[in-house]
């Protein structure tokens, strides 16, 4: 693996980003491979690695605060200027689920790290490793089974019969619009010309999607697609 790291970081890049596509289409692979289809590779792969930066956040961290110093020097305190960068990447990125994902995997990777100790002295400086790996694999499998927010925003899309959907446009182009319903992860084509509105909003079916920062700060982000009124001058969507 050390001969090849650009080997390796490719597998890991592909898989990753195969993983969330699947998550994202609730482990459909047919609604899979169309999201695949009708989105642009690069936008997906720059889109799936943003789900990753509070995981490097939090693994840097961890590296970087358990990384070996030299015996009795104290760290200076200049040493620890990365740390609220790290912190503020985590906090501004992660969602619940993450942050779940990371006392388990700390504590984890802790006890890991004390019994290998107990059962063998040589493995008491493979503590850190352990601890930040753990983290990094219970990051990963959080991202797959609870990581089903999208990498784009999410649209309520209003049409001139009054009717709208919530979801992810992945495509528009020829007189059509792809979307990717919010709700049943369904693809759906809406002709260009039918649409009346599109206005960005935050998927309401989806409150685990949302990042720590934007809870604690209550306001943050888009508002919830069910509570936006229809566009103006559209007939009532009561009928």
């Amino acid at each position: 693996m050390r001969d090849h790291p650009a080997l390796v970081g490719t597998t890991v890049v592909f898989a990753v980003v195969v993983l969330k596509v699947l998550a994202v289409a609730e482990f459909q692979p047919g609604v899979a491979s169309a999201i695949l289809g009708y989105s642009d590779t690069v936008v997906v792969v720059l889109g799936v690695l943003t789900f990753t930066v509070p995981l490097m956040a939090a693994f840097a961290f961890v590296r970087y605060m358990a990384r070996p110093l030299p015996k009795d020097q104290p760290a200076r305190a200049w040493e620890l200027a990365p740390a609220p960068f790290y912190g503020a990447a985590f906090f501004y990125t992660a969602t619940v689920p993450m942050l779940v994902g990371l006392v388990v995997g700390w504590l984890s990777g802790f006890a890991i790290g004390r019994w290998r100790r107990s059962r063998d002295r040589a493995g008491r400086g493979s503590t850190a490793s352990i601890t930040a790996l753990s983290i990094m694999l219970f990051f990963l499998a959080v991202l797959v089974v609870f990581g089903d927010a999208m990498w784009l925003s999410a649209e309520r899309i209003d049409t001139a019969d009054g009717e709208h959907v919530v979801g992810y446009v992945l495509d528009q182009g020829e007189g059509w619009i792809t979307i990717l319903i919010d709700e049943t992860r369904l693809i759906v084509q809406i002709r260009s010309d039918d649409v009346e509105a599109r206005r960005p909003c935050a998927a309401d079916s989806q409150p685990r999607s949302r990042t720590i920062s934007q809870i604690i700060g209550g306001s943050m982000g888009p508002p919830g697609c069910a509570g936006l009124p229809p566009p103006s001058g559209s007939q009532d969507e009561s009928g």
